[in-house]
């Protein structure tokens, strides 16, 4: 198995920054789906600080995600895997939102509904790599105004911007 690095993108060109969308293209039912699979008799998904916590709601979910938006963007998760990049990418297609694993980063990219174009290269340090092209994204993304911090790709959770307030309680 050879390691490697991978971009989800909305464009099927990796040089073209096609599949634009003004407001971010959520499934719905996507999201009511991941409701109501994380709210059981034992948990709860909710939204907020401890001190001021409500139930998640399809409105809020769907307002969260689209502050994460990036119009002018189309590349939606850049990832790396030192285990074999053909498993890794099987493994996010594999996800259910909202679970831990097996592909937890990225997962508010299977909110999407739209086609998604998966560009990945072989490569002996990954996870150097990917450090590099979010960088390199961050870089040359265009910012929105109101944002001054490293500006990650709408899948990537890592890093200020993608602190969500959701979790299970």
């Amino acid at each position: 198995m050879e390691s490697g690095v991978y971009v989800i993108s909305l464009s099927r060109d990796p040089d073209s920054n096609n599949g634009l969308h003004k407001q971010a293209p959520l499934s719905d039912s996507i999201i009511s789906e991941w409701i109501s699979q994380a709210n059981s008799e034992t948990e709860r998904l909710v939204y907020g600080t401890k001190q001021n916590q409500q139930l998640a709601t399809d409105k809020i979910i769907r307002t969260l995600l689209e502050q994460f938006w990036l119009p002018n963007e189309n590349i939606l998760y850049i990832g790396a895997s030192k285990r074999g990049i053909m498993c890794r990418i099987c493994d996010f297609y594999k996800h259910t939102l909202g679970n831990n694993g097996p592909h937890r980063g990225g997962q508010w990219v299977l909110t999407i509904d739209q086609p998604l174009y998966i560009h990945w290269a072989i490569d002996q340090d990954p996870m150097g790599s990917e450090k590099r092209a979010l960088e390199e994204f961050s870089r040359q993304a265009n910012r929105p105004p109101e944002y001054s911090g490293k500006l990650l790709p709408f899948g990537n959770l890592q890093g200020n911007k993608h602190k969500t307030g959701l979790r299970r309680q």
